[in-house]
């Protein structure tokens, strides 16, 4: 299913799309046709993400668009849902705002631009296969997701996209990461092995986010979230050397 929505080109605009279905995807398509990614998000003047509420079982995909025609006219944009659970209908709630509705809405706020001392972290995987003795090649075109725990117990789901220049490694970004302590993550990894045969795969592993109080600032932590994974090791994740 898609809905066309009409947004105007000055200021920003925020649109909410709220699911009890987990598996619901959905995407944003700007006016120009060009469908909103990870990777691209920032060249397309969208902030996205994707949270978890663990008490309500509920699913939230937020977009935030910034000036999105240069003119200051309207565009149309496009919002895409689709169901991969196919053996039963999905509802979900869409709903859309001027930032400054955004900004007052505490669940939101991740949606504004990180403030001084806010911090992100890149989850990056790369999904390897063992062919034969010493000889492993990347797996192309898997679906990745990182569901991200924090130390209060907060769950926040990240899609990590492939980057089209290192083929077979994944990766997301993970805002609001400003609680010291530990973060567990759980990938799970889709995909098609080197046989043609499908696999549904997945693996924990987690980072610490260290106490700003307890030890010396670091405005650039290393958080220890680059890593590898080989699907035939049936190991746990490494970290990239």
């Amino acid at each position: 299913a898609s809905e066309k929505v009409q947004i105007g080109g000055s200021g920003t605009t925020a649109l909410k799309v709220v699911t009890n279905n987990s598996k619901l995807a959905v995407s944003l398509k700007t006016p120009t046709g060009q469908v909103v990614t990870a990777t691209n998000a920032t060249s397309a003047g969208v902030i996205m993400k994707k949270t978890t509420d663990p008490a309500t079982n509920k699913t939230t995909f937020l977009f935030q668009i910034a000036n999105n025609t240069a003119s200051g006219n309207s565009a149309e944009w496009e919002v895409i849902v689709n169901n991969q659970t196919t053996n039963s209908p999905s509802t979900y709630d869409l709903t859309i705002s001027d930032n400054s509705l955004v900004n007052s809405d505490p669940a939101d706020s991740s949606l504004t631009p990180n403030e001084t001392g806010d911090q992100n972290a890149t989850l990056s995987l790369t999904v390897t296969e063992t062919v034969a003795i010493g000889v492993t090649v990347p797996v192309l075109g898997a679906e990745v997701t990182a569901t991200v725990t924090d130390p209060n117990g907060v769950v926040t789901v990240v899609d990590l996209i492939e980057n089209p220049n290192a083929p077979g490694t994944y990766s997301g970004v993970i805002d609001n990461i400003d609680t010291p302590g530990t973060y567990e993550v759980t990938y799970e990894i889709t995909g098609t092995d080197a046989n043609g045969n499908p696999f549904d795969q997945i693996v924990t592993d987690e980072f610490t986010v260290p106490d700003p109080n307890a030890t010396a600032p670091d405005n650039n932590p290393n958080l220890g979230t680059d890593k590898k994974y080989d699907i035939n090791q049936s190991g746990d994740i490494t970290p990239v050397q």
